[in-house]
């Protein structure tokens, strides 16, 4: 899924100036410096990453939670394969980006909420720490 991983690949490098108030250095991250970042990020939205998805959205919390809000614009619905192959994509970007390791290390869960068109969930995708070997 090219456009799943690009989609991904996007949300990284909107990271890279905002994940760049984060270092080495930063104690502990809190749900207060998530919605700092979700602010900052949400400046930018909603944008199409692609012809078939557009980011809307980035939420924090409950807790080290940042949630995702991404719209499938294209007709149709995702099959059982084409999730799992989304899945796959999406937690290899998440654990490669290096402008996010600091979350993660720090123990902070990515939830990827697609939904169709018309408003309606059709996954949510979940990266944990652990799924990147913290």
């Amino acid at each position: 899924m090219k456009n799943t991983l690009a989609a991904v690949g996007l949300m990284a490098t909107c990271w890279t100036g905002t994940a760049s108030t984060l270092n080495a250095q930063t104690p502990q991250i809190s749900e207060v410096n998530l919605k700092q970042i979700a602010a900052q990020l949400n400046q930018q939205l909603p944008m199409m990453v692609n012809q078939i998805i557009r980011w809307d959205s980035i939420s924090a919390g409950p807790g080290k939670r940042l949630n995702y809000g991404y719209t499938v614009v294209a007709e149709g619905t995702l099959n059982s394969k084409q999730i799992a192959q989304i899945q796959g994509s999406v937690t290899e970007v998440t654990c490669n980006a290096q402008e996010i390791a600091i979350l993660l290390k720090n123990g902070v869960v990515f939830n990827y909420n697609l939904r169709n068109k018309s408003g309606k969930p059709l996954t949510t995708l979940r990266v944990n720490p652990s799924d990147c070997g913290y």
